[in-house]
């Protein structure tokens, strides 16, 4: 996150280094900036800084929010401030957009479960994940309803739930449950994530194999160049978040699988 950021170039060393697989991408960071690749170079160096001009052409091509950009040219601003009194407004306005950001930050963040046992009982199966969330829809309410809906025993059901039920994701609410207000998330370099990866990808084979009508499945393999297989990532994360927008507000009808893979081999 750029709000943990005080210099600018610090920021800059980290897109570059996240962009490594990207052929010429400090060329492509003079081009935004309207600079030679060379000044890049000193800036980062440290013998030279950004104008606010070329600082605004980097925020278009990251396509930074309207705060993150703000921030960013402030941390120029700070950078090529030529008065202690400036270069100390500059700091406590830095400083105090760091603090909302913590706020914010701490506000918006979920109670979540985070023992390694109890990730380690979620993500053993896709099950466990699917009756959590089947437990969203009305018509899926009740051990008998999900039985039948995953083509499993009651018993398989009823162990689970409990499973939920112990780690505070779900409770009772008359004859079903509902959820509750803490989550289950894992980070990137979680040992479980590439396990839930693999338990629903398995889960899609499957589908495939039962040629289920109304499924959607897609398998390609192509050559591109390394600046195209960024633009169709690009594609398919902005894909992603069109998606959940819409999931998000919708109404609880159907359990749904959405997963995307676009990798180099």
């Amino acid at each position: 996150m750029i709000y943990k950021y005080l210099k600018y170039k610090d920021y800059v060393r980290l897109k570059i280094k996240e962009n490594t697989d990207i052929r010429g991408y400090q060329s492509k960071l003079a081009q935004a900036a309207g600079c030679q690749r060379p000044y890049i170079s000193q800036v980062l160096n440290g013998s030279a800084e950004l104008s606010l001009e070329q600082a605004m052409g980097l925020v278009e091509y990251w396509e930074l929010s309207e705060s993150e950009g703000e921030y960013f040219l402030t941390l120029v601003q700070y950078a090529r401030a030529g008065t202690i009194a400036l270069k100390r407004l500059l700091k406590k306005k830095i400083e105090r957009v760091q603090e909302e950001q913590e706020n914010l930050t701490k506000r918006f963040q979920s109670p979540s479960v985070k023992t390694i046992e109890a990730q380690a009982s979620y993500y053993s199966s896709w099950l466990w994940s699917a009756i959590h969330i089947l437990l969203t829809i009305p018509s899926f309410n009740s051990i008998d309803k999900i039985s039948k809906k995953l083509s499993i025993s009651s018993q398989e059901v009823n162990s689970i739930i409990t499973g939920l039920e112990s780690m505070g994701l779900i409770e009772k609410k008359g004859v079903g449950w509902k959820l509750t207000d803490l989550h289950i998330h894992l980070p990137k370099e979680s040992p479980f994530t590439s396990i839930n990866h693999a338990n629903w990808r398995n889960r899609a084979i499957q589908d495939v194999l039962m040629n289920q009508s109304g499924s959607l499945h897609y398998t390609g393999v192509h050559s591109l160049s390394l600046d195209d297989f960024e633009k169709v990532k690009q594609i398919c994360l902005n894909s992603i978040d069109e998606a959940h927008k819409i999931i998000r507000p919708s109404k609880e009808e159907e359990l749904v699988f959405f997963g995307i893979d676009f990798f180099k081999v």
